[in-house]
């Protein structure tokens, strides 16, 4: 049994990947997600994004689309607009299109 948690240790997409026997049939899906957290941390957000999907549904791990125009009707003096951009975004093009 140590070499198959070595093998699900030591693979690329673990998150992918079931667990060794008999954990995979033991543990529900919470209980897996723990474990991959346990063992490697660094594929714990693919598996989350997958749990999402498969309790909540899609549209819980995708970003909804931005609504210039719904948030300019939003906004008011007192609650103005403010953007925060990542790196090589350029909002420019939807502001002239908006304007």
């Amino acid at each position: 049994n140590v070499s198959q948690w070595k093998a699900f240790y030591d693979s690329v997409c673990p998150q992918d990947e079931e667990l060794p026997a008999p954990w995979d049939s033991k543990c529900n899906e919470l209980q897996k997600l723990v474990l991959l957290r346990c063992l490697r941390p660094d594929k714990v957000v693919p598996r989350v994004q997958h749990f999402v999907r498969t309790i909540m549904g899609q549209m819980f791990t995708e970003p909804p689309t931005f609504d210039l125009a719904g948030s300019y009707a939003d906004s008011n003096c007192c609650a103005a607009l403010v953007f925060i951009l990542s790196p090589g975004a350029d909002p420019m093009a939807g502001l002239l299109k908006f304007a």
